[in-house]
């Protein structure tokens, strides 16, 4: 029985039809493959300005993904899908995006900085409450 990640889910990508699944054990190794190409920093510029994607390096990333996931694909092939003219560049890019930064941010991070938070903004909505607040009373 493989180890399974305390930290990340397994990671399950779809490519012309088929699905493959990265073990969360191995998903640290995604990201290294990853971000040989790509930082998680540059994925979040590009999901505000997508005017600003290098589609090269993004195809670059998402190929060296889908082969340490098994896929036997070459980077011509991602980027012409990233390009396909039958379905909207933009959108393809953007789901390509988000594919990688939903991958080098687990679930599990962003649930335990909301579940850190929790507890100051439930504060801070408690000492405001009534204080400056307009109401239709009179």
């Amino acid at each position: 029985m493989a180890n399974k990640s305390k930290f990340f889910d397994d990671i399950k990508l779809e490519w012309d039809g088929a699905e493959y699944t990265i073990p969360s054990s191995d998903v640290m190794g995604a990201i290294f493959q990853v971000e040989k190409h790509v930082t998680l920093k540059e994925l979040a510029i590009y999901s505000k300005d997508p005017g600003s994607v290098r589609y090269g390096q993004l195809a670059s990333a998402y190929q060296a993904l889908l082969e340490y996931a098994g896929v036997k694909i070459t980077i011509e092939d991602v980027y012409e899908k990233i390009l396909d003219i039958q379905s909207s560049s933009k959108a393809t890019m953007f789901r390509s995006v988000l594919a990688l930064m939903a991958l080098m941010v687990p679930p599990k991070a962003l649930s335990d900085k909301v579940e850190a938070a929790a507890p100051e903004l439930t504060a801070k909505k408690e000492r405001g409450a009534g204080e400056g607040t307009p109401t239709t009373e009179g």
